[in-house]
C-alpha cells in the first residue's frame, strides 16, 4: 500500500518556524525603513547616485515586506493544515471505533 504519510506535529512547528522568519523579515524592512540616505546626504557632487540608493532602499523594503507576507501566509496555512488533518484524523479515529464498538 503506497501513500502519503503526514506528521501534524512536525507541520505545525514548521508552520510556526515559516512565522517566526516573517516576523524577522518584517523587522528588517523596518529597520531599512529607518536609514535616512538619500541625495542630500551624499552630497552636491553624488546626489543622484545617492537618490539611486534610496530608491534601492525603498525597493528593497517593499521586496522584503512582499516576501514576509508570503512566508507568513504560507506558515499559517501549514499550520491550519495540521490542525485541519488533525481534526479529520481524530473523527475517523472515532468513527471506525464506534463502528468497531470497542
Amino acid at each position: 500500500m503506497s501513500g502519503v504519510t503526514v506528521d501534524p506535529v512536525n507541520l505545525q512547528k514548521l508552520g510556526g518556524k515559516l512565522r517566526s522568519s516573517a516576523e524577522k523579515l518584517g523587522n528588517q524592512a523596518t529597520e531599512i525603513e529607518k536609514v535616512d540616505f538619500g541625495a542630500v546626504q551624499a552630497g552636491r557632487e553624488y546626489g543622484p547616485q545617492g537618490q539611486k540608493v534610496h530608491d534601492a532602499l525603498v525597493h528593497l523594503s517593499a521586496w522584503l515586506k512582499n516576501w514576509r507576507t508570503a512566508v507568513d501566509v504560507t506558515g499559517a496555512q501549514f499550520v491550519a493544515c495540521a490542525d485541519a488533518y488533525t481534526k479529520t484524523d481524530d473523527a475517523t479515529v472515532h468513527r471506525i471505533a464506534a463502528a468497531v464498538d470497542f
